[in-house]
């Protein structure tokens, strides 16, 4: 946050301003799986509104910080249950 007053008082100033600007924020982290509304409208635009695996609770989602979390999560996943398992990594990746 950048403070719009000049060098008299700054420090003061710029203080009580992030002081009302951090009490209106949310400060709460999410969920370890991420954001559960997300991941279940993602869920629904992936395999569509009226999908059976979702109806019959068949599959699984989390949310991950990016594409290379994501990819981690994954594959930490695959070596957990399923070790014998092969990943294809094109080249360039």
């Amino acid at each position: 946050m950048r403070c719009r007053f000049g060098l008299k008082g700054l420090h003061q100033t710029c203080t009580k301003e992030m002081d009302a600007f951090v009490t209106v924020c949310n400060k709460e982290y999410l969920p370890m799986g991420g954001s559960v509304k997300m991941v279940e409208e993602t869920l629904k635009l992936a395999y569509g509104e009226n999908s059976d695996f979702i109806k019959d609770k068949r599959i699984a989602a989390v949310q991950a910080l990016s594409g290379t979390g994501a990819c981690r999560l994954f594959a930490d996943f695959q070596k957990r249950f399923r070790p014998e398992s092969q990943i294809y990594i094109p080249v360039p990746t």
